[in-house]
């Protein structure tokens, strides 16, 4: 009697030591109670969360796993445990040990600690379905959980739900507006939503909070190119591949800012970086091409388009290069008949059909000019007409 009346004043003063975060204290006197009884299965979860709360985490994982021998079915043991293995990045498991506690325990889907962890598990498993629904568990039982709401957005983000995700997102940065990673989610959800503006000062504002983060600086470059401010985007771009090596985007980005400022040896070099670390893939061969052809080094960039082509034939960067080289060339006919194909963007395919028609009113050739307005109408009614009329001015008579 009097030894059933100790243990429980002494777990009721366990208890209060835990509540006010003196967990060596409380640790001191669970070990005591463990001597006493190996097989108290409160003492083992007790102590566990102990050691959980002093991030000692592969000592709580065996304290947990002392609780479960004795009771397999404690369905806190089999919880705590999942969280810990959460915060170890051991995920799998950690949503195998969450699911046999809701499996024993059904209101433990909606404990707040429980549906986050087992949130994180499945987004880190790529079970963004199941994901979506435990952070939105969190969301509603905590509404002033900023990293509930961030990782919800995250999901969101990438099951492409873009509106949604900045909805949430936008209120993770209320909650935590100095959260990088929110900022540069966000930013992201605005890029795909194609509101660049928008997107800047958020993505301005994860690089403020933390400068060494690469990914941020490429998609703030990513942006800046976007807006045309091609300037600004090349020191960001350099800086994010400086910071993040591995990361091609970052030379793709790179290329594609020197060659809208015509900086075309920056721009080669880019191309040539990208090239060496993704061997197999015709886009970035194509790109060195393009940069080769307005430097003037054609040889080469014949070569390089022949590669890319070799690796994709349909490739329409590589078709793109090939007009281009045609057109320095001065081999028109060619030129039309790629923007004629569908094998380059209808964008490309405009541009291309305009440069050829400059070239042939700048000599004066007015009827080869003018067969170019009929290719245009098919894929920009605008640009055809705006065509038809400057080569309707250059026919008139002067004065």
């Amino acid at each position: 009697m009097w030894n059933w009346v100790a243990r429980r004043m002494g777990v009721k003063l366990i208890r209060t030591l835990i509540s006010f975060g003196r967990y060596e204290a409380a640790k001191k006197l669970l070990q005591q109670l463990i001597a006493k009884d190996n097989r108290d299965y409160n003492a083992w979860l007790l102590l566990g969360w102990c050691n959980a709360q002093q991030q000692a985490f592969e000592k709580a994982l065996a304290a947990y796993d002392h609780a479960l021998q004795v009771k397999p079915d404690l369905a806190y043991a089999h919880a705590e445990m999942g969280c810990v293995l959460a915060r170890l990045s051991r995920y799998k498991e950690g949503a195998e040990y969450l699911q046999r506690a809701m499996r024993i325990q059904p209101g433990f889907r909606k404990k707040l600690s429980y549906a986050y962890a087992m949130g994180v598990c499945t987004a880190r498993l790529d079970r963004l379905s199941e994901s979506l629904a435990c952070f939105e568990t969190a969301c509603n039982l905590d509404p002033s959980s900023g990293s509930a709401f961030l990782e919800m957005g995250w999901v969101l983000l990438h099951l492409e739900r873009y509106e949604e995700a900045e909805i949430t997102l936008r209120k993770a940065i209320a909650l935590c507006p100095d959260n990088a990673f929110a900022h540069q989610c966000l930013g992201l959800a605005l890029v795909e939503l194609e509101r660049f503006g928008e997107a800047e000062p958020v993505l301005r504002r994860a690089v403020v909070l933390d400068p060494k983060d690469g990914i941020s600086r490429f998609n703030f470059g990513r942006v800046l190119t976007e807006l045309g401010r091609l300037g600004d985007a090349v020191p960001e771009l350099e800086e994010a591949a400086r910071l993040d090596p591995i990361e091609n985007g970052t030379y793709a980005g790179l290329w594609l800012a020197q060659s809208g400022l015509r900086n075309w040896e920056e721009a080669l070099r880019a191309a040539e970086m990208l090239a060496s670390r993704v061997p197999g893939n015709a886009d970035p061969l194509a790109f060195r091409a393009i940069a080769l052809v307005e430097l003037g080094r054609l040889d080469e960039a014949e070569a390089a388009i022949r590669q890319s082509m070799d690796i994709s034939p349909n490739s329409q960067s590589a078709h793109e290069a090939l007009a281009q080289l045609h057109l320095k060339r001065s081999e028109f006919e060619e030129v039309a008949q790629i923007a004629n194909s569908g094998k380059v963007p209808a964008g490309s395919a405009v541009e291309l059909l305009k440069m050829i028609a400059d070239e042939h009113l700048r000599a004066h050739r007015l009827d080869l000019a003018s067969q170019q307005v009929d290719s245009l109408r098919q894929l920009d009614e605008e640009e055809s007409r705006k065509l038809a009329e400057r080569i309707a001015s250059a026919s008139a008579p002067q004065n």
